[in-house]
């Protein structure tokens, strides 16, 4: 899995985002994902870079690193599924989660 971090995210979670990305090989591997404030409340806005489904989260409780990929996959795994794009989540994307690769610092 690719996330790439906004500013405002990689702030919060104290990552640096990393500016030049390599394309994942499998577009259902590439999220980005960017941190905004709705009525004084933190959101996550997790989007798949090429089929641009999307996904907002709650930003309480995310940390560092370690606590927004535990939860990013989680909301992942629970939006597909309830979008009825499980076979999708089961096939490529589970697999793929131990491959995750996070912004150079």
């Amino acid at each position: 899995m690719i996330y790439r971090l906004s500013t405002a995210l990689g702030k919060k979670i104290k990552e640096s985002p990393e500016r030049c990305y390599v394309e994942a090989a499998i577009p259902y591997l590439d999220w980005s994902a960017h941190l905004f404030v709705a009525w004084r409340i933190q959101y996550i806005l997790l989007a798949n870079t090429s089929t641009l489904y999307s996904i907002i989260m709650p930003a309480i409780g995310i940390v560092d690193f370690s606590t927004f990929i535990l939860a990013a996959n989680r909301q992942i795994a629970e939006f597909t599924t309830a979008d009825g794009l499980g076979l999708i989540h089961t096939r490529i994307i589970a697999p793929n989660l131990a491959s995750r690769y996070s912004p150079k610092r």
